[in-house]
């Protein structure tokens, strides 16, 4: 049957095993609890895993539409001021050949007008169109 030296002695000896080797049980102990808790929480630490996952694929998925549409934009910003500049270019070149045409047509009317007064002609040109003339001295 059941002694209560015995018992005693039981705790006593088992007392003095913990005594030494203390860690043993810690070890067991922590183990048990991590296995409960992470047994318990495997599955949901799975599935924010998975969750994880499936938000970085929508925001990498959106950061790539977004980038495609600013490319889009972009591209079409080009074209437009592609266009904007060939349409400036040709209306300058069309008007600067108009001046020229005018600037022309007054010249001959100035040199016809100051046929005999060159100090004149180059006065009437330096002041109309800025064109200075300096005769060789």
């Amino acid at each position: 049957m059941f002694s209560w030296i015995a018992f005693k002695l039981f705790l006593k000896k088992a007392w003095t095993w913990l005594k030494n080797y203390w860690y043993a049980p810690v070890v067991l102990v922590w183990t048990i609890v991590v296995w409960v808790f992470s047994r318990r929480n495997g599955e949901a630490a799975l599935e924010v895993l998975a969750t994880s996952k499936k938000s970085y694929e929508a925001q990498i998925g959106v950061l790539k539409k977004t980038h495609a549409d600013e490319i889009g934009k972009r591209d079409k910003a080009l074209a437009q001021y592609e266009d904007i500049v060939r349409t400036m270019e040709f209306e300058y070149a069309k008007r600067s050949e108009e001046i020229s045409r005018d600037k022309k047509k007054k010249v001959k009317e100035y040199i016809k007008e100051f046929d005999n007064d060159p100090d004149g002609l180059a006065a009437r040109l330096e002041e109309r169109f800025g064109i200075r003339y300096k005769p060789d001295e």
